[in-house]
């Protein structure tokens, strides 16, 4: 009978293919650079030429060599810097007296007529006033020139029987408006 070789390989077979060498590389000689001359750029690529072949774009390209470029926007003037002053808001902080809200502004006209009927003395020569609260209207005397003048109001008034008024500074920005049908 007849031996099969069988596929694959034998470690038995192989035992003798070992080096008898040890695989140790020996160092390999050290050789020292070359100094190369520094190279210019156009020295680097010297050899190259013009194209032989002109640039023909194909059917339905476009020719870029044909387009001219765009002219650069003209730099913007520099902003100049504002001259620090003062600016004066179209409705400056003021002082006032409350005295009454309401939604309607007409029914507010018509409480600052009983209430001038009521202090002639303190209403006399005032024009009422009315500027938004959120939802509904301020009632208001004045702008006074000073605390002290709005005080001296609010002292008459009370005098009078006036019930409520109180100082009130609208804020920078206030639109304040005169009652309707004065």
């Amino acid at each position: 009978m007849a031996s099969t070789a069988a596929p694959g390989f034998d470690l038995a077979r192989m035992a003798d293919s070992r080096p008898s060498v040890p695989l140790v590389a020996a160092p390999l000689p050290v050789v020292a650079p070359v100094a190369a001359a520094p190279v210019s750029l156009a020295e680097a690529f010297s050899d190259l030429g013009k194209p032989s072949v002109a640039a023909v774009p194909a059917a339905g390209a476009v020719d870029i060599t044909r387009i001219t470029p765009a002219k650069p926007r003209p730099e913007p003037e520099p902003v100049k810097p504002i001259a620090a002053k003062a600016i004066v808001p179209s409705h400056p902080s003021r002082i006032w007296v409350q005295l009454g809200i309401g939604r309607d502004r007409a029914a507010l006209a018509a409480d600052w007529r009983r209430l001038s009927r009521q202090a002639p003395d303190a209403f006399k020569d005032r024009k009422g006033s009315v500027s938004d609260m959120g939802a509904t209207n301020r009632l208001l005397a004045g702008p006074f020139d000073s605390t002290r003048a709005a005080n001296e109001f609010l002292g008459q008034a009370r005098k009078a029987g006036v019930d409520g008024p109180f100082l009130w500074n609208s804020p920078a920005g206030q639109i304040v408006d005169a009652l309707p049908g004065r």
